[in-house]
Formats: C-alpha cells, structure tokens, sequence
C-alpha cells in the first residue's frame, strides 16, 4: 500500500462492499446484502483480511460492515479473520459500537492497539439526517502521547432519486439527495463540538461526494482540507462509474492538523479491477478468483500519513452513544 509520505501514524478509510456473515455461525445466507452463500462469504472474508493487512493502517475506518453485534457479529469475525492471519493475537481490535442506527450496515473502526488506544469514549451521531449514523473516536498515539481523533462517516447515496423536492436530481451534476448530503455535512461540524474538544481532526468516510460537491464544500468552507485534492489535485480518482473516474471516499483534516499530514493517497486495488476478480459466484469463478487485495470492492481505500507534533485535545467526559449500550472496546 502507499506510505502516505512516511507519516508515523496512517489512518485509512475502507468501504468493504457490503461485508455480512450470515448468522455467523455458518448460516443464514443469502443475507440482505453482500454474500449469498457461505462460500461467497468465505472468499469475501479472505480477500479482505489480505487487502486489510496491505493496507497497514494503525486506524481504519470502514463503511459497508454489517450492522450487527455480539460475539458473532461481522466485526468480531473480521477482526479475528485479519489477526490470525497476520499470526499475531491482538494486532487488530475494534471499537466496540455494537448495533447503531437502524440501517442494515453500519460504520466500525478498527485499529492497533500496540500504536494508539482509545483516549475516552466513541461517540455516535444518532441525529435522524444520518441514515448510518457517525461514529468518533479520539485516539492518544504511544509515540507521542498526542491526540488524534476520527470522525468515520458514510453519507446518503446517489440512488433512489425522489422525483420532487430538494433532494431531486436537479441536473447539477450532483444527482439525487445532494441536500441531505449537504445536511450531513452540516451536522458533522455541529455535532463535533458537543463531543470532543480535541481539534486534531480527521474526517473520512465514503461521503458520496465528488470532490468538487456541495457536501465537500461545505466542509472545507469551515476549514477543513481535503487531502486527496491537496495531494493529487484533478487526477485523483478512486472511483469508476459510467467509465468516469473520480473518488467518493474522502479524508479532510482540520486546520490545526493538516501541518501534520505528511501526505494521502488513493490505493488502487478496487476501483480498476474487473468484478471478475471479486469473490462472487460465476462460470469461470475458479480461473479468476484468486486470495488477493484485488476488487475487494468497487471502491479504492484512502490512506493518509500522519506525525502528530501538536498538542493533545480533552475528550468530554459525556459523549453520546445510543441508549441502553455500553461504551467498551474490544480486543482479539
């Protein structure tokens, strides 16, 4: 994967194509999304644990992970899945969130523990305009002893377009439900204050915005620089769609850490590759499906380089998190 400038730290943003694992003991397939079989599933789950353990972030966020809990849950297994096969217990764990929102996929945050631990609660956005809810996490770094927190997202899609109303295609370039994306955008900068205090931030997360959308405005209009752009400029692409390339899937850092990035890039393993090559089904599945990083999904993850030098922020000793769930993390 790229080394993102040589940062210390390296944060990623993944979303991993719909990742359920049935019942998560074997059944329970076809699910309501991702593998139809526990086949599919075991090739999906392989693929990924390589493209992850490629990747070699210290803090990934994914999007796209089914939205369940408890010991068999989709995140428990991925997170074992990617341990046993770097051969180290432990190497990975995950913010434990458990079921948030009421979406059949949620965001999840997996991280070392070895490189930064979670300094404080996560906090979740259960505000109605998400429709998968936000997810934060402020990390301390044991290098530095500094903070850093992740603002995980994945906004409203460009499909099932209303046909009426503000969050119609209005034949902008946008497509559908660009206000709402707008509204997600908003609510990332309102919401943020009332739960930490830290301003090294970094957002990511598939906002199904291109980069020159409404929703990314809105949030570089409230200082935020997005690092793709910054480091890429016009030809970053980690997205295809209709054979046009650009890239939904964003990372933007806040003005006190974006001196601290040492650089972003888009990691070419999806978005070129042929659906051939992913871990579906079909007549020739065993000429050309192989154990690889390759077409984990249709969408290219972005890693980002970091080396953090500023000062640490304090974490609000109340952050939200949906009623009746216990704030923990879980580690494999």
């Amino acid at each position: 994967a790229p080394v993102a400038g040589g940062g210390r730290l390296e944060v990623a943003s993944f979303n991993v194509l719909n990742f359920f694992n049935g019942d998560g003991l074997g059944g329970g397939f076809p699910t309501a999304r991702g593998a139809n079989t526990l086949s599919e599933y075991i090739r999906q789950r392989d693929k990924l644990v390589v493209a992850l353990a490629g990747l070699d972030a210290d803090i990934i966020g994914l999007m796209e992970i089914e939205n369940d809990g408890g010991p068999t849950s989709a995140i428990v297994q991925l997170t074992d899945a990617l341990n046993v096969y770097l051969g180290t217990p432990g190497q990975y764990a995950f913010v434990d969130t458990g079921v948030i929102g009421t979406d059949a996929i949620r965001v999840a945050i997996l991280y070392r523990p070895a490189v930064v631990t979670p300094d404080g609660a996560f906090a979740v956005d259960l505000d109605p305009i998400n429709n998968r809810p936000t997810v934060m996490q402020t990390f301390i770094e044991a290098a530095s002893g500094k903070d850093l927190t992740v603002v995980v997202n994945h906004f409203k899609s460009k499909g099932s377009c209303p046909g009426s109303g503000l969050d119609a295609d209005q034949g902008d370039g946008q497509s559908c439900w660009n206000a709402t994306r707008v509204l997600q955008a908003q609510r990332i900068l309102t919401w943020l204050p009332t739960v930490t205090d830290d301003t090294d931030v970094l957002i990511i997360g598939d906002l199904n915005s291109y980069a020159n959308e409404d929703p990314i405005d809105a949030l570089i209009a409230a200082g935020y620089t997005n690092l793709i752009s910054a480091y890429h400029g016009t030809s970053a692409y980690g997205y295809v769609f209709g054979a046009q390339t650009g890239y939904l899937d964003h990372a933007l850092a806040s003005s006190s850490l974006v001196g601290q990035v040492t650089g972003a890039d888009d990691w070419h393993i999806n978005a070129d590759e042929s659906t051939l090559r992913d871990y579906n089904d079909y007549a020739n599945q065993a000429i050309y499906y192989s154990v690889d990083e390759f077409r984990t999904s249709d969408h290219d993850p972005v890693i980002v380089g970091i080396t953090l030098v500023g000062g640490d922020g304090v974490v609000n000793s109340t952050p939200t998190v949906p009623a009746g769930q216990s704030v923990t993390v879980t580690v494999l």
